[in-house]
């Protein structure tokens, strides 16, 4: 070995990693792709010996005899990490790990970043780097009302919220012009509500799993019916094509429960309910950023989403309403600037499209921030954002049940969008519990109805803990509320 080689050691170790982590796409050429690494799918990858050996033998064979290698693969790297404006031990451990919390700053650099476990993204989620940028980008370069002006910032942040309009079509499959931005999935449901005319005779019918927010807004209007579920948890289409019949006006339904996490089989039901002549309004809350939802295959009328559900910022939400006879008999309601072509002393003109259903000024740095995570979520891969949801409330399932003073009262269903419901065995009051969890484990977990009071009554339960996940959890922050749920076991069993 010569003394260049020897020197030249540390940096062969180093560039080893380093060329580890680039073979496996882990280390990206610009920091726009560093920000939307696709770490999920490529964990996958990490599992095939013979590519990361490859790799690592190329790497040493090339470093060994030409030392520069290592050095220039070293300074890249540095450049790298300042360019993103990262420590470069922070940098280093982001870039050759496989975990996605270091894409969120609450873990990164927040109060979670010394192990904090957050157990509640069925309420809402934490927003990874991209959506930060965009909206603090859209504050500090681009500010300017959309769709007002004709100078340049107006017409460049007009231009940017039109292409998260695009966005959103693209990421639901549906038409751009269907897409309509609102506050939240709550705001989207009382738009169709209000503008729908309901008329005397007619009725709503909805599950027996909705939340409060798919009910009240059509209970103040109008009749409604509800329909039953099955043992696992998924709609009973029986009851339901039972209960459809021609005062029926709409079928308002959760894609997926926030209490049970159970996927419906929404394509069904709305192949049910078209046969019969009813619309469907689909709450997708639960649904969007857990896994693919393509409106073209699911066919429904409405469909809503909270984007603080999906990574996205609050007061963000959607509306998409699909070129249907139902969708063109809704009317805006809500008025204002922004909705008109031409306002005369008797009368006016309203636009055509989602933006006769968008009065004001909307939030804009809120819809950016909103197609930000759209594409940070299909940049990690949907499928493969399911797929690891469904792994982790799998196994919280499985180690809550070897659990003897736990129980689990709803089954999980056929697919599962990530939600787990437990209770302690004794009679204790959940809030209590929850509380301790955070105080003195650090494990933000949900606790109660979960605004889903006719769901318990039916079943006859009582409030509930509720665990739920996305992409920032693994498989460690099941295992630490587990066990400090058996360290205060003696609580739990009074």
């Amino acid at each position: 070995m010569t003394g260049v080689q020897t020197c030249a050691l540390p940096i062969y170790a180093f560039g080893l990693v380093l060329f580890h982590a680039q073979t496996c796409d882990l280390v990206p050429f610009s920091y726009d792709e560093i920000k939307y690494t696709n770490q999920v799918e490529i964990h996958e990858h990490l599992h095939c010996p013979l590519a990361i050996l490859a790799g690592w033998s190329f790497f040493f064979l090339f470093g060994w005899y030409w030392p520069w290698i290592g050095s220039v693969w070293i300074c890249l790297f540095v450049a790298r990490a300042a360019s993103a404006g990262r420590p470069l031990v922070i940098y280093f451990l982001k870039m050759t790990t496989l975990n996605l919390k270091w894409d969120f700053p609450m873990y990164a650099d927040g109060p979670l970043k010394h192990g904090g476990c957050y157990l509640d993204s069925a309420a809402t989620t934490f927003k990874p780097y991209p959506v930060v940028d965009a909206v603090v980008k859209f504050y500090t370069e681009q500010t300017a009302a959309v769709s007002r002006s004709a100078y340049q910032l107006a017409e460049t942040a007009t231009e940017m919220y039109e292409m998260a309009r695009s966005r959103a079509g693209d990421f639901f499959n549906a038409p751009k012009d269907s897409v309509c931005f609102t506050r939240n999935a709550t705001d989207s449901i009382n738009m169709v509500a209000e503008g729908i005319g309901f008329e005397e005779g007619d009725e709503v019918l909805i599950s027996s799993q909705e939340h409060h927010s798919n009910i009240l807004p059509w209970r103040s209007r109008v009749a409604t019916d509800v329909f039953h579920v099955s043992k696992d948890g998924t709609f009973d289409l029986d009851d339901l094509s039972r209960r459809l019949h021609s005062r029926t006006r709409l079928l308002a339904i959760t894609g997926a429960s926030n209490v049970t996490g159970v996927r419906q089989p929404i394509e069904a039901v709305v192949e049910l309910a078209h046969r019969q002549g009813v619309a469907v309004l689909v709450d997708g809350a639960q649904l969007a950023g857990h896994g693919p939802v393509d409106l073209g295959q699911v066919g429904c009328d409405f469909f809503v989403a909270s984007g603080h559900k999906m990574l996205a910022p609050s007061g963000a939400g959607i509306l998409i309403q699909t070129p249907s006879e139902a969708c063109r008999k809704v009317r805006p309601v809500r008025l204002g600037g922004g909705v008109v072509e031409q306002v005369s002393d008797i009368n006016h003109m309203l636009k055509r499209g989602s933006a006769a259903f968008e009065p004001g000024t909307p939030n804009v740095e809120g819809v950016l921030g909103l197609a930000a995570a759209m594409t940070y979520l299909d940049n990690v891969g949907l499928t493969a954002i399911e797929r690891h949801i469904s792994g982790l409330v799998q196994y919280a399932r499985d180690e809550l049940q070897k659990l003897d003073f736990i129980h689990l009262p709803f089954d999980s269903g056929p697919e599962n969008v990530g939600i787990v419901s437990f209770q302690p065995q004794g009679s204790v009051d959940v809030g209590w519990v929850a509380q301790i969890l955070s105080d003195r484990y650090d494990v933000a977990v949900r606790h109660g109805h979960h605004c889903a009071q006719p769901l318990f009554k039916r079943a006859n339960i009582g409030p509930t803990l509720r665990a739920s996940f996305h992409v920032y959890n693994d498989k460690a922050d099941v295992d630490k509320m587990v066990s400090a749920l058996r360290d205060i076991r003696v609580l739990l069993t009074r």
